[in-house]
């Protein structure tokens, strides 16, 4: 983990206060640091990549809204359009 040593005074004052040394405190803070901004080197643009076509996808969908998307998926215009209420004569076709 990258966590220094404590030098004798510093294994005192851990023993009498029962708690860690600073120094050990420090490294680990800063061994975190470097281990999180190399995740976000590694995997940040990916990350940022799908935030966008997530959001394109989703700015898409408010558009149309979801009738919309399935018709434009399925290419079938007849989902778009909800059914009539009962008492209502139906869409006129050719069935």
């Amino acid at each position: 983990m990258g966590i220094d040593e404590p030098a004798a005074a510093a294994r005192t004052v851990e023993a009498l206060t029962g708690r860690p040394s600073p120094a050990c405190q420090d490294s680990y803070r800063q061994r975190r640091k470097e281990m999180l901004l190399a995740l976000l080197d590694q995997y940040g643009d990916g990350v940022d990549k799908a935030a966008d076509e997530l959001g394109a996808f989703f700015d898409h969908l408010r558009l149309v809204g979801a009738r919309g998307l399935v018709a434009e998926q399925l290419s079938d215009a007849d989902y778009q359009y909800r059914p009539e209420p009962e008492g209502r004569p139906a869409k006129e076709g050719p069935c």
